[in-house]
């Protein structure tokens, strides 16, 4: 079984029917090299659990026809092999399919969260599993109706997490239609409490967290927030840090945000269809003292197409991608 992709692609492909495309900035040319995964790489994490450098990274395929494929894969940065890692413990009864993951720690270990649709079932899930060297040791399955249509999450070391939903009614064609702003970011208090940390949001996607702050980025709204974080997980006093058609995930990078971006909407949309046709990457930082943007990596869909997720390591830039069987690691010359 895999996951139900035809909601997406209709309502994406409804929506930049009249949505617009920003200007292709300089396409960059530092030397890069793909590490093959599975297919649809579209988010991943940095993991130092094990003792050394690996990059977790959430596959799952989403193309039509396409057989079933939902992993993580581990991706070694000591020699860039990549394989599954192996989960243990699951209960039959999940369907795994990955979309945004994120990683917290406490006394007790590394724990990787993970949203995966079951949308045939029409179930939506949040994943937790204990990160050990050779495995992802099931922990927990969350649900609840607030989690309409989970896109990314952040979680803290006590188990709570905030999760962005994409849609306030899955597959809703006039939310993207319209660019209705139905989307809520939901938060669990880590026990058995669920809430509205915040909303108003057109296709609410990633998001993060540091101390009392958090970053959500909104591909339809093409707005970049910050909020203050209450006590009881709600997010006050919004406030546009960026305007950026396209958003998708986001990554710390020291006292920056990393945000991959889609500028050309029909052209990830003609992607979605046909793997040939090139849909634009671009990775820019925010440098969050002097809210400046700046460009880190842009290509026009030949060397990697519809990026998702951009995280620097060690003076490389690792771009995950929503449908192609690889990462892209570049050399670039950003190592603070």
């Amino acid at each position: 079984m895999k996951t139900n992709f035809f909601y997406f692609l209709f309502y994406v492909v409804t929506a930049t029917l009249i949505s617009g495309c920003s200007v292709m900035p300089p396409l960059s040319s530092y030397p890069s090299s793909k590490i093959p995964t599975g297919p649809g790489p579209e988010d991943l994490v940095l993991d130092t659990s094990a003792g050394y450098y690996r990059l977790l990274v959430s596959c799952n395929a989403r193309r039509p026809g396409q057989p079933h494929l939902g992993e993580i894969f581990e991706v070694n940065l000591q020699n860039d092999r990549s394989f599954p890692l192996k989960r243990t413990g699951e209960p039959d009864s999940l369907i795994f399919n990955p979309h945004g993951i994120c990683i917290s720690a406490n006394n007790e270990g590394a724990f990787l969260y993970a949203v995966s649709h079951n949308d045939i079932k029409k179930k939506q899930y949040i994943v937790k599993y204990k990160i050990l060297p050779g495995e992802l040791q099931f922990k927990a399955l969350y649900t609840h109706p607030l989690l309409v249509s989970p896109n990314a999450l952040t979680a803290n070391s006590d188990g709570s997490f905030w999760v962005s939903n994409d849609a306030g009614k899955r597959g809703s064609v006039m939310e993207m239609l319209f660019r209705m702003k139905r989307c809520k970011v939901i938060f669990y208090d880590g026990k058995s409490k669920w809430s509205v940390a915040a909303q108003r949001l057109s296709f609410g996607n990633g998001i993060v967290t540091k101390s009392d702050t958090a970053y959500v980025a909104t591909t339809r709204q093409n707005k970049l927030f910050s909020y203050t974080i209450l006590p009881d997980g709600k997010f006050v006093n919004r406030k546009t840090i960026a305007k950026i058609t396209g958003q998708d995930n986001l990554r710390f990078f020291g006292n920056s945000l990393l945000i991959a971006v889609h500028l050309k909407p029909m052209a990830f949309v003609r992607h979605v269809k046909n793997p040939i046709k090139k849909s634009p990457t671009v990775v820019y930082r925010i440098n969050l003292s002097d809210l400046k943007k700046e460009l880190i990596y842009a290509d026009d869909g030949s060397v990697i197409s519809a990026g998702s997720t951009g995280l620097i390591v060690n003076g490389y830039l690792y771009i995950a991608q929503v449908f192609e069987p690889f990462i892209l690691k570049v050399k670039v010359p950003f190592d603070h």
